[in-house]
């Protein structure tokens, strides 16, 4: 993993934290069960240009399609 990605994903897991009203550590375990961080690997060359709102929506998307229910 690169220091770019591993920085994108940081931000974004505290950004989704913050939007959700979950702690980090929350946030962090929220992703990781329902499929977001992998999203945030498979498609960092498309989030990272995009905004921190964008991306958590994105988030909330995919995690709703893997069983998330925030």
């Amino acid at each position: 993993m690169s220091k770019k990605l591993a920085e994108f994903m940081v931000m974004s897991v505290n950004d989704f934290a913050h939007e959700k009203h979950l702690a980090v550590r929350e946030s962090f375990n929220y992703l990781n069960e329902h499929k977001g961080l992998d999203y945030l690997q498979d498609y960092y060359d498309i989030e990272h240009t995009l905004s921190p709102a964008d991306t958590v929506e994105a988030l909330t998307i995919v995690c709703k399609q893997n069983g998330g229910t925030l």
